[in-house]
């Protein structure tokens, strides 16, 4: 039997360093709980923009989700989760999800899903940072992600 490499499987075990611009932006969601639907929200969101070189191209090769079909044949975009890691001001690990061009970023983009992460951001919009993405086999890492509470909840 002849196996063939997996190439996209070959680049997720990569770690990729990439300079990113943060984009803080104003996002409105619908927040729904078991009780049903409790009404449209807006909050600040953090997303990375990774700036052109041949670390993000072939970054984008391995973690860019290709468009997908759902059941009724519209065509949907799929995204895909990382583990990261950077410097200052979030000094640690962070989760992410690689996301094509949508409404609210005109550009590929890594949108920040580590709350902690997403509030030590916030204070550097239009600045830029480096971070490491890790290979698909460290994501646990992203586990290490510093929690996040808000000063006016109860500590449990």
């Amino acid at each position: 039997m002849i196996e063939f490499p997996n190439h996209e499987a070959n680049l997720r075990e990569q770690e990729y360093s990439l300079k990113c611009k943060v984009l803080i932006k104003e996002v409105a969601y619908e927040d729904f709980q078991s009780k049903g639907k409790l009404g449209t929200l807006t909050e600040k969101m953090a997303f990375l923009i990774p700036q052109e070189g041949s670390q993000r191209d072939t970054f984008f090769t391995a973690w860019l989700p290709d468009y997908e079909q759902n059941a009724k044949k519209e065509i949907v975009s799929a995204n895909n989760e990382v583990a990261c890691k950077t410097g200052y001001p979030v000094n640690g690990f962070f989760r992410a999800s690689v996301r094509r061009a949508d409404a609210r970023v005109r550009e590929p983009h890594i949108f920040v899903m580590s709350r902690s992460t997403e509030e030590d951001l916030k204070a550097l919009n239009g600045q830029f940072i480096i971070i490491t993405v890790l290979p698909d086999s460290e994501s646990h890492k992203s586990d290490y992600a510093r929690d996040f509470e808000l000063s006016d909840s109860p500590n449990v």
